[in-house]
């Protein structure tokens, strides 16, 4: 590639802003994708900023429940979920999306009684810390920096570990780690032991976990203590 194509390239990547990420699931083929998640369409779904149901009209109930599945699966939520009709999408999906973290650990926000976040350093690099208080449980979330990545064979015996000792009060856990060049690694848990997947998101790493009583201090401090040594710069030097 020549020297001007190269300038022209890297003009146009100035001149452009990409607000949000908009993910078109067609109904007649939301049960395919939720059965089989072919790594590509799954990618997709993945990585946007919004979901959306194409053609609703003509959807079913399987089809209605295999997209709210598909919606129910994604870690980290999506900014926005709804319908669109005959190409016309929703003036929601179409806002201004902040490209910054965002993160709820429970979803209905108007019953929250308590919440406070924190910055933490983690090898020189700030992470986020964010505990909630709603409905009879506690959650405490970390969003940890994405210039960092972060070792599966040393983390996951580590989150193995911490689900069957505290799996009495431990109601559920969801992290995704950024694991190098490649698809980062989607990890969850909802007491039955952890399943996980390659996930394209790849904008951060992050941990929630959701609790049947307020977590104690030294409680934090394990789990905080599960990524410094398991988390490397990147790009290496």
């Amino acid at each position: 590639m020549s020297g001007n194509s190269n300038s022209r390239i890297y003009e146009t990547q100035r001149a452009l802003t990409l607000d949000g990420v908009i993910c078109l699931v067609d109904a007649l083929d939301a049960d395919r994708l939720l059965r089989l998640r072919p790594s590509n369409e799954w990618s997709q779904v993945q990585s946007a900023d919004v979901l959306l149901l194409s053609k609703p009209d003509l959807a079913g109930e399987q089809e209605l429940q295999a997209f709210d599945a598909i919606a129910a699966a994604q870690y980290p939520a999506k900014r926005y979920v709804g319908s669109c009709r005959d190409g016309d999408l929703p003036p929601a999906a179409l806002q201004s999306f902040e490209r910054a973290p965002a993160f709820t650990p429970l979803r209905d926000s108007a019953a929250t009684i308590a919440s406070r976040s924190q910055d933490f350093s983690i090898l020189g690099q700030a992470g986020r810390e964010t505990y909630l208080q709603q409905l009879g449980l506690w959650a405490v979330s970390w969003v940890l920096p994405r210039e960092l990545v972060f070792s599966r064979v040393v983390i996951e015996p580590r989150l193995n570990w911490l689900m069957q000792v505290h799996s009495g009060w431990l109601r559920r856990m969801k992290a995704v780690f950024r694991t190098g060049p490649g698809p980062s690694w989607l990890v969850q848990s909802h007491g039955r032991g952890l399943s996980e997947e390659d996930s394209a998101y790849r904008r951060d790493s992050r941990i929630e976990i959701v609790l049947t009583a307020a977590p104690e201090q030294a409680f934090l401090d394990v789990w905080r203590g599960l990524l410094p040594d398991a988390a490397t710069p990147w790009p290496p030097p």
